[in-house]
């Protein structure tokens, strides 16, 4: 995200969107957009990202004249790309540091883009930043905790996956600190396990038995190929009977990482739909792409008309960065207007720019975003679970940073392959059966199926 000793963890991210603007008369406003993004070809780098602006600011200047007729764009990027490597983050935390302490971006009102930690919250620390970004690591982990909360769940393992082979893994590993930290805060009530691995290198298999001894609730932290390779070896241990959980955190569609999903043809296809049904998937809202085809068609074309040349092998897939980053471009022309036309004489302050999006509701082609007093997007996570009826996939609960609680789905609720309940994070006997070595004890274990049609998906799935 951006410089650590800001309030922002790692430079990891993060595209930024700023900009200065002065008039020459009343009403002509001549704005000057600043873009900083990573290196490299990363769905969160300058060869997905600068596109965006390219198109953007082309389509809205004919809708405002007032402040695009002379608008200029310059575009920046960092020497390193958005990595977990420590080197590279850090030369992005002296970068950014570097522009802030330097007064340079401090004073203009400043628009993150991609993923931040919450820090913007604080008007008084960042009285012009805005953040339209849909990644807010917190959001997700708050999810999570609420889960734990409403089943009674007192002890977690996380197996966080480091998968060095892909260089898109930033993205699911600060989620997956977000989920990290979330669970730690609540150390009095839930216990937890970390369970490093690197999958790019090794099978699940070793994760998996270790966070199976330590508890039937297991969060893992990777990309959505790999969770189905996690599930189907889940299968294989005998862990898909309805006593375990798995937990996956899926935030951001980008090219290398799509959504989880059963059905893919392959030989992985039942033992993942069986694995789902006790799977919970906390995720960002999906985009309804079908809004965007004919601007993310211009932003593809300016895309390979920039850099085809640098990077031959240029990702056609999608990518939810770009629509956040084409939010964020509207939203701050939208301020402009309404702002820079009637009241000149402040236009030049980064504050007063910034205070104009505050608590606005913009309805965008790609969606409605609304904006917090406190200046950040009001995000939500879809609590989702695998039906054994039709095997689609179904939103069960909503988590809003607003709200800050589980809203019930009206139509779905959670359905538990073990007696209709969620299973207990640890067994009544234990985890391994210890506590009734002598078998007086017995726990009467029933699978309730509700009509045919369940009966026939489970059967499939076995």
């Amino acid at each position: 995200m951006m410089a650590k000793r800001f309030g922002f963890r790692h430079a990891l991210l993060t595209c930024c969107l700023c900009w200065e603007s002065w008039t020459s008369m009343v009403g002509a406003v001549v704005p000057n957009f600043i873009t900083l993004t990573s290196a490299g070809p990363t769905p969160s780098g300058f060869v997905e990202l600068q596109p965006v602006f390219d198109v953007m600011l082309g389509l809205l200047a004919p809708k405002y004249p007032a402040v695009l007729a002379n608008y200029t764009l310059k575009q920046l990027r960092h020497s390193t790309p958005g990595s977990c490597n420590e080197f590279e983050w850090y030369e992005q935390n002296r970068e950014m540091n570097e522009l802030f302490r330097g007064g340079y971006l401090l004073p203009r009102p400043t628009i993150v883009l991609a993923g931040e930690d919450g820090s913007l919250q604080n008007r008084d620390r960042f009285p012009s930043a805005i953040s339209f970004a849909g990644g807010v690591i917190e959001l997700y982990g708050n999810a999570t905790v609420a889960l734990f909360k409403r089943f009674n769940w007192t002890s977690v393992a996380v197996i966080n996956d480091a998968n060095t082979a892909n260089p898109g893994m930033a993205k699911s590993r600060e989620i997956c600190r977000g989920a990290i930290e979330s669970l730690q805060r609540e150390n009095r009530t839930i216990n937890l396990l970390l369970v490093p691995t690197d999958l790019s290198k090794e099978d699940p298999d070793r994760a998996l038995l270790v966070a199976h001894n330590f508890t039937r609730i297991i969060v893992s932290c990777t990309f959505g190929a790999t969770q189905r390779t996690l599930l189907a070896a889940a299968h294989a241990l005998n862990m898909t009977n309805g006593d375990h959980v798995f937990i996956h955190l899926y935030v951001i569609e980008t090219p290398g990482d799509s959504p989880l999903a059963w059905q893919k043809n392959d030989s992985l296809d039942g033992k993942v739909a069986r694995a789902m049904l006790s799977t919970i998937i906390i995720r960002s809202p999906q985009i309804i792409w079908s809004r965007m085809d004919s601007t993310m068609s211009l932003i593809q074309k300016q895309k390979n008309t920039s850099f085809f040349g640098l990077f031959p092998n240029l990702t056609t897939a999608r990518n939810e960065f770009q629509v956040s980053c084409a939010e964020a471009i509207e939203g701050a022309v939208t301020a402009l207007n309404d702002s820079c036309t009637t009241s000149s004489e402040d236009c030049g302050s980064g504050k007063f720019l910034a205070d104009h999006l505050l608590g606005r509701k913009f309805n965008f082609t790609s969606r409605t975003v609304d904006l917090t007093d406190e200046g950040v997007k009001v995000i939500t996570a879809i609590i989702q679970q695998l039906s054994a009826v039709d095997l689609e996939i179904k939103d069960i609960f909503r988590y809003d940073s607003d709200v800050k609680q589980l809203m019930p789905d009206a139509k779905n609720q959670f359905s538990w392959l073990m007696n209709g309940k969620p299973p207990p994070d640890r067994p009544l006997c234990g985890l391994h059966q210890e506590l009734c070595p002598d078998n007086r004890t017995t726990v009467a274990i029933s699978v309730a199926f509700v009509g045919c049609g369940i009966l026939a998906a489970v059967a499939f799935l076995l």
